[in-house]
């Protein structure tokens, strides 16, 4: 076995390892127990589907642009795409990530041809690349997500502080669109957009949940429905949720430091047999060919990858405390 057949392992681990990354986050923030939960809580006190956008005008579509829906409507995938590259606030739409999707992967094709490297190397190296947009969706969508819920706190203490100096919910959602921080403020923003051209409160602050996946924004707009069904102080009511949102950062956050030795463990248990691998096929590629020659070496190879996994399973699911 030659060089290719490492560097063709190699990347198609990676891109395993990447795939079933991107399902496993997608699948927890938008499957999960807890955001079907909510998302059930909020659908039930609206009365009306979730991320329903608010038309304000008809522009006329062009017989392509038609044609264009039409398709996407029919593809599998394209609404929970279009969420994804929302939540990320990706300035390029659908045809801007569509035209990444192929152009990365043709170009790792024209530069593996031009390297003289084998079709191994050719295949694995385009699913990396055809995977790549989509971990950048993900990235990005992560970090932002990440920001609004660290600015929950602050942007309901605006909304406390208008609300007191006498203006309504929208108002105060207005305050927060303008004076908040980015990018928690262009979400208000929206939200005060919607009720300002005939939307419903109720309706505006589905799409609000809908938009922003984050557990505490969703208890926010649920506990601002059940007000406005119970009545009481809604300023007060804000307060609460917000030192709630804080303590729960603040416990998430040491609960992070706590763990940070055992991540650090899977990472090191997890990266090191094939570091090893690769230094000794670097330094005697015959040493390790028994490993894939013989029916012994593989039966070993595939028991390792097995209970490899199975150990950093478990390892995932001791560090991994949800609060």
């Amino acid at each position: 076995m030659g060089t290719d057949f490492y560097v063709f392992v190699g990347l198609a681990a990676l891109a395993l390892a990447c795939l079933f990354w991107a399902i496993s986050r997608f699948w927890r923030d938008t499957r999960g127990v807890e955001p079907q939960r909510i998302s059930r809580r909020i659908r039930s006190a609206a009365g009306t589907p979730l991320f329903v956008d608010a038309k304000l005008a008809s522009p006329q579509h062009s017989r392509w642009n038609q044609w264009a829906e039409a398709i996407e409507r029919r593809l599998p995938g394209i609404a929970a795409l279009r969420r994804l590259i929302a939540e990320a606030g990706s300035s390029g739409g659908l045809s801007s990530f569509a035209a990444w999707s192929l152009l990365l992967p043709l170009t790792a094709l024209l530069v593996g041809g031009a390297a003289r490297q084998g079709a191994p190397v050719l295949i694995a190296g385009a699913m990396v690349a055809a995977l790549l947009p989509i971990g950048n969706l993900l990235r990005r969508r992560n970090k932002r997500m990440g920001l609004i819920e660290a600015q929950i706190p602050d942007a309901l203490h605006l909304m406390v502080h208008a609300m007191q100096a006498g203006r309504s919910l929208a108002s105060a959602l207005r305050v927060v669109g303008s004076e908040g921080p980015s990018p928690i403020a262009s979400e208000f923003r929206k939200t005060f957009d919607e009720i300002n051209f005939g939307l419903s409160e109720e309706s505006a602050l589905a799409n609000l949940a809908a938009r922003v996946r984050i557990g505490d924004l969703r208890y926010f707009v649920v506990a601002v429905r059940i007000q406005r069904e119970t009545g009481g102080n809604l300023a007060e009511l804000l307060l609460s949720i917000a030192a709630l949102v804080r303590q729960r950062i603040e416990l998430r956050g040491s609960i992070r430091v706590m763990s940070a030795e055992g991540r650090l463990s899977a990472w090191i248990l997890g990266l090191m047999p094939f570091i090893i691998a690769g230094a000794i096929a670097a330094i005697n590629p015959k040493f390790l060919m028994v490993l894939w020659t013989d029916p012994v070496g593989i039966n070993m190879v595939v028991s390792a990858l097995a209970l490899q996994s199975m150990g950093l399973l478990w390892m995932w699911r001791i560090i991994k405390i949800r609060v």
